[in-house]
């Protein structure tokens, strides 16, 4: 539940894609091109299901090779979805879009209808894959296309997230917002309390450093620790240390699902064994990848 606050408030804050301020837009690149390559030619009117589709990243996309599609849109965080609809109503008039909140792509319930095509990125790994893959089989029409991008251990999303994830469990278990306390609490800037919690501060903050200075700076300790400081307001400094607290556990959280969720090779086989158990049919599969490093793992299956 905690996670899935995190999503809510995250898509929420208006986000396009799951990577914050690192893609501001809709997909390009790479990414793009995989889509473009296998469905390009999707014809108008099409029916396109999107499972864990965020604010939407992926419809955005498809509406550029085809304005005319029609698509269903779901999430299991809660969504903005007349807001959303509109915005996506506005730039492709010609579209059909609904945005569907708190939908399961497990046991997704969508009365009934069928699609042409099941797409989902970065999502439905987080999900146990063994109850996704048949439930896109059954939502799909005779023929129809199931295509997904998934992370992958060799990614450079996953290679950076599993470095933060690292940094923050570190900062978690330092006991950093415990030091501050103590050295806040003692008012007598010479007593014993306040030059040991000052020395175990000091401690903590190059031990972090030594850990990954680069994380130690993205993260803005120093400046939490400055803040925190100068607070004079006892009961506000305790807000500022739970808010931390509370963005630390949070953060470590979403990673460890992210790290988590990234697939293996054995893993990758895996997808292809389960699909092909529910009757699909592998018609590509391979790493998505740009000259930054590789980005996901491509698969594209027919009914």
């Amino acid at each position: 539940m905690q996670t899935q606050k995190y999503w809510d408030n995250y898509w929420q804050q208006g986000h396009i894609t799951s990577f914050g301020n690192e893609i501001m837009g809709t997909y390009s690149g790479a990414i793009k091109h995989f889509w473009q390559r296998y469905l390009g030619d999707t014809q108008p009117n099409t029916r396109l299901l999107d499972m864990c589709s965020g604010n939407g990243a992926l419809p955005m996309l498809f509406l550029q090779f085809q304005p005319k599609l029609s698509i269903v849109a779901t999430d299991l965080a809660q969504l903005d979805e007349a807001k959303l609809e509109q915005q996506v109503k506005r730039q492709f008039p010609a579209c059909e879009i609904e945005f569907k909140s708190r939908v399961d792509c497990t046991a997704p319930n969508l009365n009934g209808d069928k699609f042409d095509i099941v797409t989902s990125q970065f999502g439905i790994e987080y999900a146990p894959l063994e109850q996704v893959i048949p439930a896109a089989y059954d939502l799909l029409n005779k023929h129809g296309k199931f295509a997904i991008i998934t992370h992958v251990y060799d990614s450079r999303f996953i290679k950076q997230n599993t470095v933060s994830w690292a940094f923050v469990g570190e900062v978690r278990k330092s006991g950093l917002t415990d030091i501050l306390r103590a050295q806040i609490a003692s008012e007598d800037n010479n007593s014993s309390e306040k030059v040991r919690a000052s020395h175990q501060l000091q401690k903590v903050t190059a031990n972090l450093k030594a850990f990954d200075n680069v994380e130690y700076g993205l993260l803005n300790i120093d400046g939490f620790i400055q803040m925190s400081l100068g607070m004079q307001d006892s009961n506000k400094l305790e807000q500022l240390i739970a808010l931390f607290d509370n963005e630390m556990l949070n953060y470590h959280s979403r990673l460890s699902e992210l790290v988590k969720a990234s697939r293996t090779e054995e893993q990758l086989l895996e997808i292809v064994t389960l699909a092909s158990n529910c009757g699909f049919t592998l018609q590509q599969s391979h790493r998505v990848q740009d000259q930054t490093g590789i980005l996901g793992h491509g698969f594209v299956f027919t009914k």
